[in-house]
């Protein structure tokens, strides 16, 4: 299961086991009665374009669908260039591009305007990509849980910037900025509890604390 807020905090997206997608409307706390339709793989991830219109799927059979949330109705055809099963999306912050990571150790930067792939897929990492985050004060870098380490690439010169952040003892599941991305929160496998929690300077990383 996976959920998202809308950026208004109005709407939930939520992403069942039996690969249904309900919106739920947070104002009457109900759900939508027109679930998204017309996908038949479970969805492991979702994200919200940055002004809520459309929301993106990432789907075990290698695609990623984006869907409009007014009509929900699909948009365009599914993107298609993961070989593996897609497990993080995510809208940069200007809403005119998607990334997509797969199993398969690969990212991709979707152009949203059109629905097709920039370019050749982002390098720099080793392990399956369970998570992707936009650093809130720059556009061109993410912040991806690529195994057990964290690596900063840069998707406009589509390279790694600098050393990953390593040193975890289990695979980095999730990532997430604070509001003004001085701190980032981890998800780790087989942990029940927050991983760790970092904050970054222009081109570092120190624990800040660890809440496992």
């Amino acid at each position: 299961m996976t959920i998202a807020f809308s950026p208004d905090r109005m709407q939930i997206v939520l992403c069942l086991d039996n690969k249904t997608v309900q919106m739920w409307d947070m104002a009457m706390h109900v759900s939508v009665d027109n679930s998204l339709k017309g996908h038949t793989d479970d969805v492991n991830s979702v994200a919200f374009l940055p002004d809520g219109k459309w929301i993106v799927l990432g789907l075990d059979n290698n695609t990623i669908q984006v869907w409009d949330t007014r009509t929900h109705a699909i948009v365009g055809n599914p993107l298609k260039e993961h070989t593996g099963l897609v497990h993080s999306v995510a809208f940069s912050l200007d809403g005119k591009q998607i990334m997509s990571g797969s199993f398969n150790n690969t990212i991709w930067v979707w152009d949203v305007a059109i629905c097709d792939a920039m370019g050749n897929p982002l390098k720099g990492h080793t392990g399956t990509v369970y998570s992707i985050a936009f650093l809130p004060d720059r556009k061109n870098w993410i912040m991806l849980g690529s195994g057990q380490n964290l690596v900063i690439l840069d998707v406009a010169m589509h390279a790694a910037m600098d050393n990953p952040l390593e040193g975890h003892k289990n695979v980095v599941t999730f990532v997430a900025f604070s509001p003004y991305g001085m701190c980032i929160v981890l998800g780790l496998m087989g942990q029940h509890n927050l991983g760790v929690g970092c904050t970054y300077y222009s081109y570092g990383m120190h624990l800040l604390f660890n809440l496992s």
